[in-house]
């Protein structure tokens, strides 16, 4: 049974006539543990068709992708504010992304299409989302830890903000930072959510090889990352302390480009979640059983898929979170076309991790008392589920269902 930190009927009837914003009454601050290859690092400079050709060439002069800073002038223009984006300024937005990144892999601009129509459906959800992403966050705090590394070198958490030095400048967590915690239908009303986002992370790097307690070599700086919770923040060392609340692992590239590392993936997959999920739970957690916390998969996204046996890890990845009931995945296979996530996209991931949470965390960590029906089954015909969320078995899932 679930440690169910849940507001009682009668603060939840007080709410609803008082308008009261009640969040979060369980005293422990919540902690989501990241890890992950590059693409959790966060390197969204490094993504491009130039930035590919340079590295290859070995060129003297590599040109960036898309940054941050080429992207937010126009993410906080007046006319992205609008409740109708007009024609001209979602053009400037493809048009931003088609020449910086240089797509020519298939000679078409749908994938820029595509992602400035779900930059501008995240904008319209959170109407105060990119004018407020520049700034630190108050609430919600990161850290970053590039294996191996001793304990007393372990980044201390800072607030949330794209140069706080948690990834390479940032990763998925800027705006699951920024996100979790919102109402479905925009409105903020996270700021009294408090919680840290832990990283450990490291390019290149395989599950079994890497990541496994069985046999890799990254494994014991992630293990004393979870174990040494009162290093994470001061938060941690007074009051109730934090809780190990869910775990987000964003991996699989490299295991895409060796065929004994696919076909194992699955098998791998559910040893290393089991091994993280008994850490997490021996270091402190509100859950009653390690099996219950949540875990978020990110699935390979298009370029690893088109590897030789990027499907099969795909695959893999898709039946683990299906098989587990506390599991849910996110999918990145309709973000760009290059082996690293542009700036736009990990914007993009980063909310579908968020919404991922939300759907995970329903029972047991205090969201607003509004009406979150969206949440849980679904029928594929009148699903109740989020927006760009499929139905999967009767699980909401940010997925295609069995790919």
């Amino acid at each position: 049974m679930k440690l169910a930190f849940n507001l009682s009927t009668t603060a939840l009837s007080l709410c609803a006539v008082c308008c009261c914003n009640v969040l979060h009454t369980q005293a422990q601050t919540p902690l989501i543990l990241l890890a992950g290859q590059s693409n959790m690092v966060g390197s969204p400079n490094e993504a491009g068709e130039r930035y590919e050709q340079d590295v290859l060439a070995r060129t003297n002069t590599i040109q960036p992708g898309l940054t941050f800073d080429n992207l937010l002038p126009l993410l906080v223009s007046p006319a992205m504010q609008q409740t109708n984006i007009t024609t001209e300024f979602r053009r400037e937005l493809v048009d931003l992304l088609t020449r910086i990144l240089g797509y020519v892999h298939n000679g078409t601009d749908v994938v820029p299409e595509h992602q400035v129509d779900l930059l501008i459906e995240l904008g319209q959800r959170f109407p105060t989302l990119y004018t407020s992403l520049a700034d630190p966050l108050g609430n919600v705090y990161c850290s970053d830890v590039t294996p191996p590394l001793a304990v007393q070198e372990f980044m201390s958490a800072v607030p949330l903000s794209p140069n706080s030095g948690c990834g390479n400048p940032y990763g998925p967590e800027l705006v699951l930072g920024h996100t979790l915690g919102f109402l479905p239908d925009g409105k903020e009303s996270g700021s009294d959510l408090s919680f840290i986002m832990p990283k450990v992370s490291r390019g290149g790097t395989q599950i079994r090889g890497n990541w496994s307690k069985a046999e890799g070599d990254l494994w014991s700086t992630l293990q004393s990352r979870i174990a040494h919770i009162d290093s994470v923040s001061t938060q941690c060392q007074t009051g109730s302390g934090c809780s190990w609340d869910a775990f987000v692992w964003f991996q699989g590239e490299n295991d895409s480009m060796d065929q004994p590392n696919a076909e194992n993936y699955e098998g791998d997959l559910i040893i290393f979640l089991a091994d993280v999920r008994a850490e997490l739970f021996a270091a402190g957690t509100r859950y009653a059983a390690p099996e219950e916390i949540p875990v978020v998969i990110v699935q390979i996204g298009s370029f690893f898929r088109a590897r030789e046996f990027g499907t099969v890890v795909a695959r893999a990845q898709a039946s683990v979170a299906a098989s587990d009931a506390f599991a849910s995945i996110v999918w990145t296979d309709d973000l760009g076309t290059f082996y690293h996530y542009d700036a736009s996209s990990q914007l993009i991931i980063g909310d579908r991790v968020a919404r991922a949470l939300e759907g995970l965390w329903k029972d047991t960590i205090v969201m607003p008392p509004l009406d979150r029906s969206w949440f849980g089954s679904c029928q594929q015909n009148g699903q109740k589920c989020h927006t760009n969320a499929a139905c999967c078995g009767g699980k909401c899932a940010y997925s295609r269902c069995g790919t």
